[in-house]
């Protein structure tokens, strides 16, 4: 008799040590999925960069407009630069025409001067960029 008293404390013994897994496992786990949900919502709301409201730009656009009236500057222009992106091997390349307004001539001469620098200037930042940043 004292044979089978211990074989049925075994079992015993083994689902009350099997009940606080299975409980922890029940409530545990949930809990970490709400804790991981919230601190990716709350993260990725204090690390989202700043929304720029497309209407309010428009209106301060509208806003210089009506300010300096329908006049535009002297337009200088640097035609076809033409940039492979970052890392986008040899199957992409961009062809881009940049035009600067200026207030004067003097600044579209000033312009005209340092064409090779401005070049130069664009495409490093051009080839900085990658295709999904551009």
């Amino acid at each position: 008799m004292a044979d089978d008293d211990k074989t049925t404390e075994t079992p015993e013994n083994s689902r009350s040590g099997g009940g606080m897994v299975k409980k922890l496992v029940m409530f545990g786990v949930p809990l970490l999925m709400v804790q991981l949900v919230l601190a990716y919502f709350l993260l990725g709301k204090m690390f989202r960069p700043p929304q720029i409201d497309p209407l309010s730009t428009s209106e301060q656009q509208s806003e210089g407009k009506e300010d300096s009236g329908a006049e535009l500057g002297q337009i200088y222009e640097v035609p076809d630069v033409i940039v492979n992106p970052r890392s986008s091997g040899v199957r992409r390349y961009l062809n881009v025409t940049f035009a600067f307004e200026c207030l004067d001539k003097a600044t579209v001469q000033e312009l005209d001067k340092r064409n090779v620098q401005i070049r130069d200037l664009l495409i490093a930042i051009l080839t900085s960029k990658s295709v999904d940043e551009i």
